[in-house]
C-alpha cells in the first residue's frame, strides 16, 4: 500500500492518493464532494448559470426539520409570554 501526492482532478489542491485507488481509477478527487462537483460538470448540457441560479432558490427554501424546530421555538416563546402574564397579574 502506497501513497503518492496528486492534484485534485477538480479542484486542483493537493492531496495523498492510495496507489491502489488510482488502479482501480478510484481517487481522482481530493473528497466526496469534489468528485460529485467534477460528474455533475462532465454531465452534458452542464450551464454553470443554471446551477447557480437554482443553488440560489434552495437558500431561501426551509426544510422540514428546520420548520419544525421554528414552530417548537414559537409555541415556547408563548408559553413563556403566558407564564409571564400569569405571574404579573398576581
Amino acid at each position: 500500500m502506497g501513497y503518492i501526492k496528486r492534484k485534485c482532478d477538480n479542484c486542483q489542491n493537493d492531496y495523498q492518493a492510495d496507489t491502489r485507488n488510482l488502479n482501480r481509477g478510484w481517487g481522482l478527487c481530493c473528497s466526496k464532494s469534489c468528485a460529485a462537483s467534477k460528474r455533475e460538470k462532465s454531465k452534458p448540457g452542464y450551464d454553470p448559470a443554471t446551477v447557480a441560479l437554482n443553488n440560489k432558490r434552495r437558500e431561501g427554501r426551509e426544510t422540514e426539520e428546520k420548520r419544525k424546530n421554528r414552530l417548537l421555538k414559537e409555541k415556547a416563546i408563548k408559553r413563556n409570554n403566558k407564564i409571564d402574564k400569569i405571574l404579573s397579574d398576581d
